[in-house]
């Protein structure tokens, strides 16, 4: 039913409804197959709906075990990135960090991947400064690469407006003589003009 176009919403609004016990029913009927219904079209939906209402700190970490065991997969899925944003905006940054910690893990696949760099992003938007500043510095520790990829430089760019001056000087330096220091100068003018 949480995959199909129009069960998916009854489902929705039996999450939205139901007590605690019945959501830990569902969290245990649905247990195995997250990373599946996270990938899915319509059961990422139903998942964003959970994680919206789970009210235990004991449901948000069964769900994240779940969530966990797959989560470079699910950055990049063009589905599941939405069921891990959610997470990042809903739950408390502890509950959050394995997701930072896949990010930063695997930074090159995720931050040059169109769906990864959102997560990404939403990592910068909710983090706490420690999470902030792991995910910062392993994207400067791979600036090189990631600015030889379109999205990467996206993600390059937007360490670059967050503005921390040791990131910045991090970036430029390694950026020095290769054919992308024009893409740190133009950014560098950009950011010079905005202040």
């Amino acid at each position: 039913m949480m995959k199909d176009p129009y069960a998916n919403h009854v489902c929705q609004c039996l999450i939205t409804l139901c007590n605690e016990s019945q959501r830990d029913f569902i969290l245990n009927l649905i247990g195995h197959k997250v990373s599946q219904l996270a990938r899915d079209a319509h059961g990422n939906y139903v998942l964003q709906c959970l994680i919206k209402n789970i009210t235990t700190k004991g449901q948000a970490i069964r769900f994240i075990s779940y969530l966990a065991k797959d989560v470079k997969s699910l950055i990049v899925d063009n589905y599941g990135n939405f069921v891990l944003q959610k997470t990042i905006e809903f739950w408390p940054a502890e509950l959050t960090q394995f997701i930072y910690h896949g990010v930063c893990e695997h930074i090159l696949d995720v931050a040059c991947d169109s769906h990864g760099c959102f997560v990404v992003k939403k990592c910068f938007e909710y983090g706490t400064y420690l999470q902030k500043s792991l995910v910062q510095s392993a994207i400067v520790a791979n600036t090189l690469p990631l600015s030889q990829n379109f999205t990467g430089r996206i993600i390059l760019q937007y360490v670059l407006n967050v503005g921390e001056p040791l990131y910045f000087e991090a970036i430029k330096k390694q950026l020095q003589g290769t054919r992308f220091e024009t893409f740190f100068k133009e950014q560098d003018y950009h950011i010079q003009k905005s202040r």
